[in-house]
């Protein structure tokens, strides 16, 4: 049975793309990243609590609100997404 999430319409845009960035500052649960990771997406978090339990070991993290680790998360990620 397929997930309803790889049925709607956010999951055909998660599936096509390359990377789902969550930057957030204070996060609730993290379904976005949840969401990203079912569809088989690669995913960069900010080190928001909620968002390390949702994501465990499965993605990247920066330091909220550090533009340049986000930078260089993307580079290394575009780069080399089996990293």
């Amino acid at each position: 049975m397929r997930s309803a999430i790889l049925t709607t319409v956010n999951g055909t845009w998660l599936r096509r793309a390359a990377v789902a960035v969550v930057p957030s500052h204070h996060e609730g649960f993290g379904l976005t990243a949840l969401e990203a990771m079912a569809c088989g997406t690669p995913v960069i978090v900010s080190d928001d609590p909620a968002l390390l339990e949702t994501i465990g070991s499965a993605g990247r993290v920066f330091a909220t609100g550090n533009a340049e680790a986000l930078r260089r998360c993307l580079e290394q990620l575009l780069a080399d997404p089996l990293a």
